[in-house]
């Protein structure tokens, strides 16, 4: 838990060692076991195309996107903003000045050799000034497969235009805050969470417009999977990641293995439904909240 963020940036693994007392209820005083390692879906070798670079920095992009992780979901996209706003002509670069300021706005420790070596990393066209978004891709990485499969299944499930592209007014229509494992299990209420995805849709909206010099109200695919992408950075496991995905967009997983069943009061408002759930994890524990009583 970051007290500075007010987020809860660990995730959590299910399975039968956690029933402490042996009662086949997994209960919040019951030991879950902690993910440590935010950043395993970042793949050095999925590193491939023009999008990115090696990183011949020794470990330092590793190292920044490590501390992001670390500040909670919501920093990358923070980070990503800084360095927007710092572009002031549009042109996808900024200078070296500007550069270490947004390091010390941010509070990052590091040294000025470490931030020039970034800096000429990514000036990859030897103007004096860095390419910005270069350096995002590398911080965030690609999906896995499996990850990237489960974001076209919920980007297909949206109504696109003749281009594949989807309205940004649907997209914020569609999320369905109260399905957040983080709000069903109490750790954030519907409104929060819900306040949280608009501001970093918002976020990755002023982004790609300040590249595209252009006022957006549509979002593609390759946008979606890089939106997600950010997103997936702090999320380790590829269950956890799943069950975020689908529950939110209310798409079926199609996972035979999984029983999940969700009882929800009558409402329109897919953002103000309160879900009651049951789930039911493949050792066949129920899941209880802090009162002892069932989702």
């Amino acid at each position: 838990y970051n007290p500075i963020t007010d987020e809860y940036y660990n995730d959590f693994e299910i399975n039968s060692n956690n029933d402490k007392g042996n009662d086949n209820i997994i209960n919040d005083n019951d030991n879950y076991s902690t993910i440590q390692n935010s950043s395993s879906n970042i793949s050095n070798n999925s590193i491939q195309n023009n999008n990115y670079v090696n990183d011949n920095s020794n470990g330092i992009i590793d190292q920044l996107r490590n501390i992001l992780i670390s500040r909670g979901s919501k920093c990358i996209f923070n980070f990503q903003r800084m360095l927007s706003i710092y572009d002031r002509n549009h042109s996808g670069q900024i200078s070296p000045d500007d550069f270490t300021t947004i390091f010390q706005t941010y509070n990052l420790d590091f040294s000025s050799s470490d931030i020039q070596n970034i800096f000429q990393q990514f000036d990859t066209n030897q103007t004096g000034a860095i390419n910005y978004d270069l350096l995002m891709n590398n911080l965030i990485g690609q999906m896995n497969e499996r990850r990237r499969l489960s974001v076209q299944k919920v980007f297909d499930n949206f109504n696109k235009n003749e281009q594949g592209e989807v309205l940004l007014s649907e997209i914020k229509q569609k999320y369905n805050s109260g399905r957040h494992p983080e709000v069903v299990r109490g750790r954030k209420r519907r409104e929060e969470e819900f306040g949280e995805f608009l501001d970093k849709l918002e976020i990755f909206r002023e982004y790609n417009d300040n590249l595209k010099m252009s006022y957006s109200t549509t979002m593609n695919f390759n946008e979606f999977l890089r939106f997600y992408s950010e997103i997936s950075m702090s999320i380790k496991d590829d269950n956890l990641f799943d069950n975020i995905l689908y529950n939110c967009w209310n798409v079926n997983s199609g996972f035979e293995d999984r029983n999940i069943n969700y009882y929800n009061n009558n409402s329109n408002n897919n953002n103000d439904r309160n879900y009651g759930i049951n789930i039911r994890a493949r050792t066949g524990k129920q899941i209880m909240n802090r009162r002892n009583m069932p989702y």
